[in-house]
């Protein structure tokens, strides 16, 4: 779900205030827009800002919040911490990784291509490195354009960091500032909107700004929609690098059978792993999947007593987009293994019961293969949890590198001589799937034969992505921490 990770607003409203370092056949074209923006946003009172605080609220999906957001222009550093209803979360850059922790505590390096990618492009305008050249690599610009929007006209700037992602960049022609920075995001844009610049200790910067989420066909989605307003911005914080460090987990999992290891017996229907637990002592029945997050049915929350909180929109496939809200437990418990205080998604999984043929209350995975050694053996349909000092990998077990897309662990491999990067998901009831761009590129239909086509039904996978989806969205981010896609 792209829920991949829901604040980089917060830091982006103070990001978005410069571009990087330009090179290519447009660049001093471009340096003229840039320069305007400096001087109109504070000058030479730039060269000398070394951090920025900034402390305000976050809305989003009916929930209200706080947010505080940190930068390090000299290196590109950040990093935001949030409270929105009834979740928390930060995440941020520490100068060589990107991270986030989720509402449940989670904390995640955020290592797989598009990450790094999305990274190195952040780290970039929060450096300034338009204006200093010395701070950070370069980009390339495209020739500034001319266009109009709401009956104002903009200068408009695409620029593409080096190892980073384009970025196409708004300019009000009159102002000067920049008001609106668009991303890709997946197969829609993330537009972020820069409002209400004030001075802040010799330099202008927004104290108001909106992130949207547009469809392939340009249409907002007003539930993803997140709005922050700033309060306050201190320039030249003292900030240390703790400030920007990868925080460590909550102390919240623990297994309270002797020895530290808890087994618990599943039924394996359809490929899909079911298994017994309990919510605040009330017996649930739950469908385990390694990418998914703590997620409640509306019924079954109703049923544990929990009521959601906010109207967030969650994504599917295609436009489907689903209400999702949140709540928080006392208790989550697999066998002997343990979550204090787990935060739960509360959406509706549509069909998924009938198709599996199972009632369920709602999915666990993540949060506990997060904590916990685990083992799957599908043969003894038995699933084993245990504390890390104490896990014990098979008799035999030969160890993979991975890096994590959207809390799926990714892994290189080859189908026959091709290379490629594959998923390791339990929410798939099949053994291979192959996404429709690597077929084409090496000709799998024919090499392979392949004829016929079939749907297969809903999958896990889907509700799995509605759930991060929003969860990203629930994230004050800059604009674009909406996907990790390997």
């Amino acid at each position: 779900m792209a829920l991949s990770s829901l604040i980089r607003l917060a830091t982006w409203c103070i990001t978005a205030l410069a571009v990087l370092a330009a090179t290519g056949a447009h660049a001093a074209d471009a340096a003229e827009v840039f320069a305007r923006f400096k001087a109109a946003s504070g000058g030479e009172r730039w060269d000398t800002v070394t951090t920025l605080r900034s402390i305000g609220t976050l809305q989003a999906g009916g929930l209200d919040g706080e947010v505080t957001s940190l930068q390090d222009l000299r290196t590109g550093r950040s990093a935001d911490r949030y409270t929105l209803g009834p979740i928390t979360g930060a995440n941020g850059f520490d100068g060589a990784h990107a991270w986030s922790q989720d509402p449940g505590g989670e904390v995640e390096k955020l290592d797989a291509v598009d990450a790094k990618q999305r990274a190195r492009s952040q780290a970039w305008l929060g450096a300034r490195g338009y204006w200093y050249a010395q701070r950070i690599a370069e980009a390339t610009l495209t020739e500034p354009v001319r266009r109009e929007r709401e009956g104002r006209a903009h200068d408009v700037v695409v620029a593409t960091p080096q190892g980073g992602d384009p970025l196409t960049l708004w300019f009000d022609a009159a102002t000067h500032l920049l008001v609106r920075v668009e991303e890709r995001d997946g197969a829609g844009t993330s537009v972020t909107t820069l409002a209400d610049y004030r001075e802040a200790s010799g330099v202008r910067v927004p104290f108001h700004v909106v992130g949207d989420t547009l469809d392939a066909q340009g249409r907002a989605e007003p539930r993803a929609r997140t709005e922050v307003h700033y309060a306050t911005v201190e320039v030249d914080a003292t900030l240390d690098d703790t400030a920007f460090a990868m925080p460590q987990m909550a102390p919240t999992a623990r297994i309270v059978a002797d020895g530290g290891i808890t087994r618990v017996r599943f039924d394996l229907v359809n490929h899909h792993i079911y298994a017994d637990g309990a919510i605040d002592g009330k017996p649930a029945r739950f469908l385990v999947d390694t990418g998914g997050a703590n997620l409640l049915t509306p019924e079954a929350a109703k049923r544990f007593g929990l009521e959601g909180e906010g109207r967030i929109a969650g994504r599917g496939v295609g436009e489907e987009v689903v209400d999702v809200a949140f709540a928080r437990a006392k208790e989550l418990r697999l066998g002997d293994a343990v979550l204090e205080t787990p935060s739960f998604v509360i959406m509706s999984l549509g069909d998924l019961e009938a198709v599996e043929g199972v009632t369920f209350d709602g999915l666990v995975g993540y949060e506990l293969f997060r904590r916990f050694g685990v083992t799957i053996d599908y043969a003894a349909r038995t699933l084993e949890l245990a504390e890390p000092e104490r896990f014990v990998p098979p008799a035999n077990a030969h160890a993979v590198p991975f890096v994590f897309n959207e809390r799926i662990p990714i892994v290189q491999g080859t189908l026959d001589d091709v290379p490629g990067r594959f998923s390791l998901d339990t929410g798939s009831r099949v053994s291979l799937s192959l996404h429709s761009p690597f077929v084409r590129e090496h000709g799998l239909v024919k090499r392979y034969a392949a004829r016929d086509e079939g749907i297969m039904g809903l999958g896990c996978r889907r509700a799995v992505a509605r759930a991060a989806g929003a969860l990203r969205h629930a994230r004050a981010r800059r604009p674009r921490d909406r996907r990790h896609r390997g």
